[in-house]
């Protein structure tokens, strides 16, 4: 029987997630999280300054965020399994990342199992993807991001993509980055279900009427007002909304560029009520 388990367990995916000393350990608590939804099995390693973060930001005890992996290594274990390239795994998520944890990887001079690990991902052609959580920046941040990037690792800070309206922290930790099918994170160009696909609102002559013209399917839910939308010769009549230009180079109404400041109030909402519940 041992035998049988051991060798599903070799099957499984495996991915070993760092939590550092940055601000913003929620990321990686639902990194965790969202990893044991897919099944994905987790290695966890969290950095002396990331305890503290845990205690200061979170109502989790030491254990509570240890139940959450499936195996947890000690910081100092610099001989544990993820510490060898010859242990399989996709790859390392980083999340949050302090700077002093970039600046380790970048320099290649690794003192702790969470460095050591990284620098294992590198070294192995694998995805090492780091949420860097600080700013504003200086040279010598940038320099080591530079550094990373060079040797194949990803920097990914916590910045959301608004167009896919995220209502919570999962929707801006990062695992597409290793090729995992996230059901719940919608894509450009993707609708969400009980919506039109963009392609089926956007008019296919010029001078038609588009569907989505005069209706309030995408903008009560936000509760703005609806722009009227008419295409003429590949340009299109808008109602008199003020105008913004987005960084796509096309014009927005001003009340749809605001919903991504709402949306970024409903982000931080949401950690507040996830540190306030787990008190």
């Amino acid at each position: 029987m041992n035998k049988l388990v051991n060798e599903a367990r070799r099957q499984r995916p495996r991915i070993v997630v760092g939590i550092s000393g940055a601000t913003g350990i929620i990321y990686g608590i639902r990194a965790l999280q969202m990893l044991r939804e897919l099944d994905i099995e987790t290695h966890l390693v969290v950095s002396r300054a990331g305890e503290m973060t845990r205690e200061y930001e979170t109502a989790l005890g030491r254990a509570d965020l240890h139940a959450l992996a499936d195996v947890v290594h000690p910081l100092a274990d610099v001989g544990a399994s993820i510490a060898s390239g010859s242990y399989r795994t996709l790859g390392m998520l980083i999340a949050p990342c302090s700077v002093r944890t970039l600046a380790e990887i970048a320099s290649g001079v690794t003192t702790t199992l969470l460095t050591r690990a990284a620098d294992v991902a590198l070294k192995e052609r694998r995805r090492l993807v780091l949420m860097v959580r600080e700013a504003p920046l200086h040279a010598g941040h940038i320099r080591n991001m530079l550094t990373v990037t060079e040797c194949g690792g990803i920097i990914h800070p916590p910045v959301p993509a608004f167009y896919t309206k995220p209502q919570g922290i999962e929707d801006i930790v990062e695992l597409d980055c290793f090729g995992l099918e996230v059901r719940s994170l919608q894509r450009w160009g993707e609708s969400s279900p009980g919506s039109p696909d963009n392609d089926e609102a956007e008019p296919a002559i010029a001078g038609t009427q588009n569907p989505m013209a005069g209706t309030d399917r995408s903008f009560a839910e936000a509760g703005l007002p609806a722009p009227s939308l008419l295409r003429r010769g590949g340009g299109c009549a808008k109602a008199s909304v003020p105008q913004r230009r987005s960084h796509f180079g096309h014009d927005l109404p001003a009340a749809e560029s605001d919903r991504g400041a709402r949306a970024l109030v409903e982000i931080d909402r949401d950690a507040w009520t996830f540190k306030k519940e787990n008190r």
